[in-house]
């Protein structure tokens, strides 16, 4: 016997957890991953969900509260994201909503249907990119006001089986507000605080903590816009977050982004699907490596202060 109701659905999973069994063996990453396992579950029915599925290293769930489900989802998955960060996990996240089959089979709970289809796809939409939660456009209106401040575009992807759509990331690490960060002399601070400033062909802009996320990219909504005719760079290529106090670098590019730090200028790394703290001067080239941007069109040097 089945039922048709409308539900959110969010996939989680842990990020590396085969990398984990292939050194530590099952036994000993079950020791390590199982406490993480409890407390999404944990997180999951506090937000009115109910885990479903332990698949692996990763969780199904289901939310059907009326008028309730989506917000309930999304409030599950900020929070699974910070319980995993405080053990130093990441998590690959996805959800949507739609109208979902609820059923048994063999004689267990289970739920069928093109929202767990799409939320299925959409948590490990980019393979090596964890710490996310991944959100397709249609769901965003559906969201309420003070979570929908949260989503941010990030570009259409190819789903499988279901052609290019549009995503959307929900931030879970800190409060967002959609504010468009100018090339401006910030307000004289009252207290000392962290401050970056990012240079670009001469020209200077800086970022004092606290401070929304920054987005950088070839694309028109990035908060700060790069063109690129040969598009190594992608729309949406790299954020600057503001975390605990220091900077941090997201690389979310398909090309990666290369940086070096002043006290190493001989000894540049690739970030790809990555992220690094800022612990110094240096300088960061979009989609290509510094050798192959002689003019400084796709680099920005960064600097590091207190205010």
């Amino acid at each position: 016997m089945s039922e048709r109701r409308t539900a959110a659905i969010l996939f989680l999973d842990i990020a590396a957890a085969t990398e984990l069994r292939a050194r530590f063996g099952d036994a000993r990453t079950d020791a390590m991953l199982d406490p993480l396992m409890n407390e999404l579950t944990r997180q999951i029915e506090r937000s009115e969900g109910q885990a479903l599925k332990a698949d692996g290293d990763g969780l199904l769930a289901v939310f059907d509260r009326p008028d309730q489900c989506l917000a309930d989802a999304a409030n599950a998955a900020i929070e699974c994201q910070q319980a995993a960060r405080i053990v130093g996990r990441k998590l690959y996240a996805g959800l949507h909503a739609g109208v979902v089959e609820f059923r048994d089979v063999l004689g267990r709970p289970d739920v069928s249907g093109m929202a767990v289809n799409v939320a299925a796809r959409l948590h490990k939409l980019v393979p090596d990119l964890a710490g996310y939660i991944f959100v397709a456009s249609e769901t965003v209106p559906m969201l309420p006001a003070d979570i929908r401040r949260r989503v941010r575009p990030y570009g259409v992807r190819p789903i499988r089986g279901l052609g290019d759509i549009e995503i959307h990331t929900l931030d879970w690490d800190e409060a967002v507000t959609q504010m468009r960060t100018q090339f401006a002399p910030p307000p004289a601070p009252t207290e000392s605080r962290a401050a970056l400033t990012l240079i670009h062909l001469g020209r200077q802009l800086q970022l004092i903590a606290p401070s929304p996320p920054l987005n950088i990219g070839r694309g028109g909504l990035n908060e700060l816009r790069i063109p690129d005719a040969e598009q190594r760079m992608s729309s949406q290529h790299l954020r600057v977050l503001c975390r605990s106090g220091s900077w941090v670098l997201q690389d979310i590019s398909r090309n990666g982004t290369w940086i070096r730090f002043d006290s190493a200028p001989a000894a540049p790394m690739r970030l790809l699907g990555d992220e690094i703290k800022l612990v110094g001067n240096g300088a960061l080239c979009l989609g290509r490596p510094f050798p192959n941007d002689p003019a400084g069109r796709y680099t920005l040097g960064f600097k590091l202060l207190k205010i």
